[in-house]
């Protein structure tokens, strides 16, 4: 059965001005070689099999961040849109999604005080997921769960394609092997497009940003974790985001690690990330992502 999922190339830029918001953000993308003139965002989509990459125009904002409690840090809302014809209207992706898979049997690493029933997606990463070998991001299955490679200075992203989700928990299992610092992965959630979607990273600093795009604009905040939580450390870790309503409560080794109220993203899809910030690549391998409806 052929499938198809939204491959997204986030820049590194998005995550800098994230881990910056509680500060003015730097206008200069971080790299070793000379900063472009304007910050690069692309889509593309990938059919299976087998996996293919096809390039389409893409509006990119460079807008105003602002942390979640809505003060401006930036000014600067110019658009640029980078396609060989700029008036032309990006195509609509055809998207089959994978299949979910509905069950009731019980869930595992769910944290405490989560009430979830059946489960409305579910991936164990061993077949139908895109791979993509490039510079700075590589992406494959290997042994049954899908290893990222991102870096220096990229960020990637996958959606299931298949979820359209307002209430629900999210979780996946990752395994950081090589976690410098500037480098974090996560979980993407009520994601739209592109330009509307929240963002949960945990960097290996041993802190997190909650964040996103609200109609292009860049929102969020960085935080320290909970002490005693070590996102470098080379063991499985679960990742949690708990949305109800407006409501959002984020979850890191089942712990809860911080909550928002923000009502920019009604409802979407769920994926998976990873960003190197840094002149080194991260690598994580991601298993076991699931979707539940809440009681």
């Amino acid at each position: 059965m052929q499938r198809q999922m939204f491959i997204i190339s986030l820049c590194g830029f998005f995550a800098a001005m994230l881990l910056g918001c509680n500060s003015a953000p730097s206008e200069v993308l971080p790299t070793t070689t000379p900063a472009p003139t304007q910050v690069i965002l692309t889509a593309t989509t990938t059919p299976l099999p087998p996996p293919t990459v096809t390039p389409f125009p893409t509006a990119t904002p460079r807008g105003e961040i602002q942390p979640l409690d809505n003060t401006t840090v930036s000014e600067d809302e110019t658009s640029e849109t980078l396609s060989d014809n700029p008036g032309e209207p990006a195509p609509n992706p055809t998207e089959v999604p994978h299949e979910a898979t509905p069950t009731t049997v019980a869930p595992s690493g769910v944290p405490d005080g989560v009430n979830v029933a059946e489960t409305i997606f579910s991936a164990d990463f061993y077949q139908g997921w895109p791979s993509t070998n490039e510079g700075t991001a590589k992406m494959s299955i290997v042994n049954g769960q899908y290893l990222f490679s991102i870096g220096p200075f990229d960020a990637r992203l996958v959606t299931t394609t298949a979820v359209d989700r307002r209430d629900m928990y999210a979780q996946v299992e990752v395994t950081p092997k090589q976690c410098p610092a500037k480098t974090g992965y996560g979980l993407i959630f009520r994601y739209t497009d592109t330009g509307n979607y929240y963002l949960l990273t945990i960097f290996c600093d041993k802190t997190f940003t909650v964040g996103g795009r609200d109609s292009g604009s860049v929102f969020g905040n960085n935080n320290a974790l909970p002490e005693g939580l070590d996102s470098a450390d080379p063991s499985a870790h679960y990742i949690g985001v708990l949305a109800q309503g407006d409501n959002y409560t984020f979850y890191f080794d089942k712990q809860p690690i911080g909550d928002l109220h923000d009502n920019r993203q009604q409802q979407g899809d769920v994926g998976i990330y990873a960003v190197s910030e840094a002149n080194q690549a991260i690598q994580v391998a991601f298993d076991n992502l699931k979707v539940w409806a809440l009681r």
